[in-house]
């Protein structure tokens, strides 16, 4: 997506220090920008007054994603490009999986324990009859324990059986985390068969990713099977992305198809975004 007349296509940063406000670092040649920026969540002095283009709000939410994330891991910006917003996507993809890489496995599961302990105390978990979990890589939390108190509650799990061909996902019911389980695609395991369940008796589903924020937002690896699925019009549920700590940045590109969660769940604790978590 490119900016339209009278806006130009590109705004330029200097290398950010934290001693000078960020106001004195930005160079951009339209004062339109400066009131998109202050809009989207710019604290600096108030930039000159001007009519707002509802069409073009959304072209400015992604570049200042883009500025705020790397700002704040200290990055220089020297050309953002609306272009750009999906290789800074994977340039964020990289830097988070090298995060979880640098986690033990001891880490790595002390953390999965005390992150799916957080879940299961939620309302949201607890009053949810059907839980649509992901079955995990060694690089993801680990929901086996997830899965297990689902089951001694009496509860539905179901999980991902994904269609490649048609990049969308098939919720299917599983009664056992070995039985007919098999790894296609890029790591990812899924049931070989069972009942498929309808989207919208779905209750809760448990969100992977490799990356989340604290406005709900998420980066997943690149493909969108979770955004076409939370975006169907059947599911009524609530979404909530398990990950660990390290995995939250402040901020991460958003574009118009990304869908933000209701809450997120880490080692750390619990955060809510949505109206339709059961306590804010």
């Amino acid at each position: 997506m490119m900016l339209h007349p009278p806006f130009p296509p590109t705004l330029y940063l200097h290398l950010f220090t934290p001693s000078e406000p960020l106001w004195h670092n930005l160079c951009i040649p339209d004062a339109g920008i400066c009131h998109f920026l202050y809009k989207c969540g710019y604290n600096g002095p108030e930039p000159s007054a001007v009519e707002r283009s509802s069409a073009d709000q959304s072209c400015f939410k992604q570049l200042w994603s883009i500025i705020n994330w790397r700002i704040d891991l200290g990055l220089a910006v020297e050309t953002v490009d609306m272009p750009e917003v999906q290789n800074t996507k994977q340039a964020v993809r990289r830097q988070l999986r090298e995060i979880v890489a640098g986690l033990s496995e001891e880490q790595r599961h002390a953390k999965s324990v005390a992150a799916c302990s957080f879940i299961a105390t939620t309302p949201e978990f607890t009053a949810a009859r059907v839980v649509m979990l992901y079955l995990s890589t060694p690089t993801e939390i680990d929901t086996t324990s997830l899965a297990l108190k689902c089951w001694q509650a009496g509860k539905t799990v179901v999980v991902p059986k994904v269609s490649w061909d048609q990049r969308r996902m098939l919720p299917v019911e599983i009664t056992s985390l070995t039985d007919h389980i098999t790894t296609s695609g890029p790591g990812v395991r899924e049931p070989l068969d069972g009942a498929p369940v309808p989207v919208d008796l779905i209750d809760i589903v448990i969100v992977p990713g490799l990356g989340f924020t604290d406005k709900g937002f998420r980066i997943g690896r690149g493909m969108g099977f979770y955004d076409r699925f939370l975006a169907q019009p059947e599911f009524i549920g609530v979404s909530c992305g398990l990950g660990f700590d390290e995995q939250v940045l402040p901020a991460i590109p958003v574009l118009d198809h990304d869908i933000p969660l209701s809450m997120l769940v880490t080692d750390r604790g619990i955060r809510r975004f949505a109206s339709n978590c059961m306590s804010r």
